[in-house]
């Protein structure tokens, strides 16, 4: 019998068939996925993230803080120190007093106005330096030089004022001005007294009750 030859013979085109095969399959092969640097949530980026945050609440608070100030402090009207000007009744009549310097101090350094009566106050520099004269009402005369005048309308008055010289030093110095109002506590302490001298003095109308009796033996 002949002997049959079982090697495999090589490809027309010289090619082994294992190794073609091989790299075909390779060349198929699905490629791997790969994420992008951006994408990787890193501890760096998250740190960034938070800080972001915390600015962006802080300032969110600090704009409503500032969109809501807070309410100005108001001046009083000062109407003066003791009763208040709504309780006081108005007499109707003005008291106008001229007011002087003489070296650092006012002239009169001292005024009485009755309760209730308006006080104008005629203010002249007739120092030898600028002065002005303010009370704790606010009513000023704004620096005066040698020889100026300002009117000064203090209203009515209900309770002592207080005034002085605002330039830096003249206060210290002994240029202030006390306005006193009088009447109001005097008055009422004269009704109240001559209330109770009435009442002690008044007997009602009751007789003293008779004397005993002797009994009789």
């Amino acid at each position: 019998m002949a002997d049959l030859n079982l090697s495999a013979s090589p490809s027309p085109g010289g090619k082994n068939p294992k190794a073609s095969a091989s790299k075909g399959a390779t060349s198929k092969e699905t490629p791997k996925l790969r994420m992008s640097p951006a994408g990787d949530h890193s501890p760096v980026s998250r740190t960034a993230g938070a800080i972001i945050g915390v600015v962006s609440v802080v300032a969110l608070a600090l704009a409503i803080f500032l969109s809501n100030p807070t309410a100005p402090t108001t001046q009083g009207t000062g109407a003066g120190t003791g009763t208040t000007a709504s309780s006081v009744t108005p007499t109707g009549h003005t008291t106008r007093v001229s007011v002087g310097v003489e070296g650092m101090a006012f002239t009169p350094g001292h005024i009485e106005v009755p309760v209730g009566d308006h006080l104008i106050i005629d203010f002249t520099n007739s120092g030898d330096q600028r002065h002005d004269l303010v009370f704790e009402n606010g009513v000023t005369s704004g620096s005066l030089a040698t020889g100026e005048t300002k009117e000064l309308d203090l209203g009515v008055v209900s309770g002592d004022l207080e005034g002085w010289c605002s330039l830096p030093g003249h206060r210290e110095m002994g240029m202030t001005l006390h306005v006193q109002a009088t009447g109001a506590s005097s008055s009422a302490g004269a009704s109240a007294s001559g209330g109770h001298a009435g009442h002690a003095g008044h007997d009602h109308g009751q007789t003293p009750p008779p004397a005993p009796q002797p009994r009789p033996r």
